[in-house]
């Protein structure tokens, strides 16, 4: 009687994993399959994420706000801020820049907190432009990253870099700019647009800010958060904002909960 002849093999785990097709889970259902459905879905869904102008590469997603209705429609406002100190009506205002009117996205006054809708993990860049009507001493304008209930980074005034955890400052980096240390009722030109650009770099868990091009503070800090959203936090002042970009990896976790979306094996 003739016997099949099988390979001896050392280990069933090894005769196991021959018999799995390369890059199928045990299942049998690929995990790369599921990633590009979910990544189509998001795709498909970005107008239900955000109000905002978007492209989304299945990994990065780009956001450009320039108008009043798209600011409004992402916005979130935190605690009891009075409806008379955040206005998102359109606004052509001075002074001009680069031969164009400016159309403001919002303003704000004396205090307030929003968020963006969106939800971001990771490297994230936020270039903003701010037009500063009106400060004091002790006035604070800060530009937020990854910001939640558990805290934010932030530049305030785009001279220095903030990080908070649970409402209190951790830690605050001086700017490298000495006349950015005084009070900004010194040193702000409230005639022009100021631009603002926000890097987090989540390998060294670091924050640089600048301000119209110029490097201003670098702040790095074990611990911080590295997921949330970007928003805007101020006190005693009065502002208009033209336009917001951000650029940074869309936390998919949270776009699949919003859109309804099945993730199966994927992320």
């Amino acid at each position: 009687m003739n016997r099949l002849l099988l390979p001896r093999y050392r280990s069933f785990p090894l005769l196991f994993a021959l018999l799995v097709l390369p890059g199928s889970g045990a299942d049998g259902q690929d995990p790369r399959a599921d990633e590009a459905r979910v990544t189509a879905a998001i795709k498909a869904g970005l107008s239900s994420l955000t109000a905002a102008k978007a492209s989304y590469d299945g990994k990065v997603l780009e956001l450009s706000y320039s108008s009043p209705e798209a600011i409004e429609e992402d916005c979130e406002i935190v605690g009891n801020v009075d409806p008379k100190h955040i206005e998102f009506r359109p606004s052509r205002i001075a002074p001009k820049k680069e031969g164009e009117d400016l159309i403001r996205c919002f303003a704000g006054n004396t205090a307030g907190m929003i968020f963006l809708r969106p939800r971001f993990r990771g490297a994230v860049t936020l270039e903003v432009e701010i037009l500063y009507q009106w400060i004091e001493r002790g006035s604070h304008l800060m530009v937020l990253l990854h910001g939640s209930e558990d805290g934010y980074w932030g530049s305030d005034f785009g001279s220095h870099a903030v990080l908070n955890r649970k409402g209190r400052k951790l830690r605050i980096q001086k700017s490298q700019v000495a006349e950015y240390n005084k009070d900004p009722t010194k040193w702000l030109d409230r005639t022009v647009w100021h631009k603002q650009k926000l890097v987090f770099s989540p390998s060294e868990r670091k924050l640089t800010t600048f301000l119209d091009a110029l490097t201003t503070s670098e702040l790095k800090m074990e611990k911080s958060p590295t997921q949330g959203r970007v928003g805007f936090l101020w006190n005693q002042v009065k502002f208009s904002v033209c336009r917001v970009k951000i650029r940074g990896e869309l936390d998919r976790q949270w776009a699949a909960r919003e859109l309804k979306i099945d993730t199966g094996s994927g992320k």
